[in-house]
């Protein structure tokens, strides 16, 4: 079994249940009840690492495509509410003040209705530049002029607010995305490890128990345990290439729906867990990039120091000197 496998819910739920109701069951054993305290931190650890920002993001992107689509609107009308008073002045003979609605029109939008086309960060700086371009006569005229009851300079300055409101919507946006990539993912592949690595060692402890009551003490969590390799494994059959981690209906924080972790490499499939015995066993980095195979939202992203930030340090093991067939990390 692969504890890889299990979605950061099922972590949770596991983690509290030994907390919980094997409290009185791990306290009365000494190979055990030093795990405690520890499963106490990571719960919080893994509870606040929990969090998918991706509705945020959702919402971000959705503000953002939705003032995107209000300024390329006020772009387009204003240029073309500009030609068409410039025309009717000069239907009617009055080319001075056609020119003057002209010369508005260019102060306005230089480039005509080119910036429907530009990027958000483009569309959102055309706020702040055309307050530059205006000068006292095109305010004077904005001032004068109204379209249905209403203010030409009121529709000026609404066409602004927008462009305001998608720069401050894609600067959410960048902000979650750059967020879930260099903050959020490492910090649950950190804290993911962390609890694998204290689930081994309280298996390997609890070697040391008579069979039977190792058996009831972990039953839940192997349930569990095979539970999510059941359906990695039915999905893998049926070509799926959603996370490991989503077995059980919790999509892991990963960062994958924005971009992989730079520096990343496929893991590849699970080892065995008998061959990875011992708490510091190590595990390879995240899935890499888009269409390669899923590695499992537990990989640890490419770090200078694995344990960096984490408030558990390497566990050891009572009662124990192996550390099992890999390296110590140091």
């Amino acid at each position: 079994m692969t504890l890889r496998n299990l979605s950061n819910g099922a972590m949770i739920t596991n983690t509290r249940y030994f907390i919980g109701a094997l409290r009185a069951d791990l306290d009365r054993h000494p190979t055990l009840s030093w795990a405690l305290p520890l499963l106490e931190v990571i719960l919080d650890d893994l509870v606040a690492v929990e969090r998918d920002p991706r509705a945020e993001l959702e919402v971000a992107r959705q503000t953002a495509t939705a003032s995107d689509a209000s300024f390329d609107d006020y772009t387009r009308g204003l240029y073309w509410l500009c030609k068409g008073i410039a025309g009717i002045l000069r239907a009617r003979g009055a080319g001075t003040e056609a020119s003057a609605i002209d010369d508005l029109r260019d102060a306005l939008l230089p480039a005509g209705m080119a910036p429907v086309n530009w990027s958000y960060v483009e569309e959102a700086a055309e706020a702040d530049r055309v307050e530059g371009r205006l000068l006292p006569r095109h305010r004077d005229i904005m001032a004068r002029t109204s379209v249905l009851g209403v203010a030409f300079d009121a529709l000026v300055g609404e066409w602004q607010a927008s462009a305001r409101e998608l720069g401050e919507a894609d600067r959410a946006r960048t902000d979650i995305e750059a967020d879930m990539i260099e903050v959020r993912a490492p910090a649950l592949s950190r804290t993911r490890r962390r609890w694998m690595d204290l689930i081994q060692a309280m298996r390997a402890a609890g070697a040391l128990l008579d069979a039977g009551e190792q058996a009831r003490i972990f039953r839940k969590l192997d349930e569990s345990e095979a539970r999510a390799d059941a359906r990695v494994a039915a999905r893998r059959a049926a070509g799926a290439t959603s996370p490991e981690g989503d077995v059980d209906g919790t999509m892991p924080l990963d960062g994958s729906d924005v971009r992989a972790p730079e520096g990343a490499e496929d893991e590849g499939p699970a080892e065995p867990e008998a061959e990875a015995a011992g708490p510091d066993v190590e595990a390879a980095g995240p899935g890499a990039a888009p269409g390669a195979e899923a590695a499992g939202p537990d990989a640890e992203a490419a770090e200078p120091d694995a344990g960096a930030g984490s408030r558990l340090r390497p566990i050891p093991v009572p009662g124990s000197s192996s550390q099992g067939d890999s390296e110590p990390r140091g």
